[in-house]
């Protein structure tokens, strides 16, 4: 299954201020709900703004148990990568069930 999220809307610091403890308290009990699954879970994050991503992706390893996630970060195939189909860098990177990881970069050929 492929879900993509696209955020469009905008949330006041107070606003956010207040639902903040709701929101780790639920990221890390879906955290641990997912080591008992017998599925990985792959959050993707691509984008032009890599100063961005690199802040999300350092944000959530703050709030979650490192122990249970991996971060892979993808820049431009090597020449490898490009002798082989566009996804395979990607299979080879796929965590274990029962782990999530954060993919970061995107899937353009160079």
């Amino acid at each position: 299954m492929l879900e993509v999220s696209e955020v469009g809307n905008m949330v006041g610091k107070a606003e956010f201020k207040a639902a903040l403890p709701d929101l780790r308290v639920g990221l890390i009990n879906a955290q641990y709900d997912l080591r008992n699954a017998d599925f990985p879970v792959i959050i993707w994050i691509a984008g032009d703004d890599r100063l961005a991503a690199n802040a999300l992706v350092n944000r959530l390893n703050e709030w979650l148990d490192s122990r249970f996630i991996d971060t892979r970060v993808f820049a431009d195939p090597t020449e490898e990568e490009m002798q082989r189909p566009q996804l395979w860098r990607l299979w080879r990177s796929l965590p274990p069930r029962g782990r999530a990881a954060f993919f970061v970069g995107g899937l353009m050929r160079a």
